[in-house]
């Protein structure tokens, strides 16, 4: 692969730009949107909400904490105690069975199908506009 000045990229180099150029198609700019993270505060919310708030951040896969991070950034502090429970157990789940199903990959099956799953997939059309 090459750069755009028209040296080749080590495998490294290569890596890095194809998940950036991920990154950009699967959460596109924003303005007020940065890559280093949340927007929001966790002022104000109650203690579990802001360990949630913090673990969507931080998932490992940088493209997980971007559509997680994001949701949770929006959404964190109108989820009802139902929904909290199904949005713990999510995080529970790998990065990469996530991925996979967030970028189309496959389908997600009936056992792990929940109403906060459905949030999030209509979030992040919201956001892709």
């Amino acid at each position: 692969m090459e750069c755009q000045h028209g040296r080749t990229l080590g495998r490294a180099g290569a890596v890095a730009t194809m998940t950036a150029r991920f990154i950009h198609a699967i959460s596109p700019p924003q303005k007020g949107i940065h890559m280093t993270g949340t927007r929001r505060s966790s002022e104000g919310l109650d203690a579990r909400r802001r360990k949630l708030l913090f673990r969507s951040w931080h998932r490992g896969i940088r493209e997980m904490d971007l559509i997680l991070g994001q949701f949770a950034d929006d959404e964190i502090d109108i989820l009802t105690n139902e929904e909290l429970d199904q949005y713990e157990r999510l995080l529970e789940e790998q990065d990469a069975d996530l991925l996979t199903f967030f970028t189309g990959g496959r389908s997600v099956s009936p056992a792990r199908d929940s109403a906060v799953l459905a949030r999030i997939v209509a979030h992040r059309a919201r956001i892709a506009g």
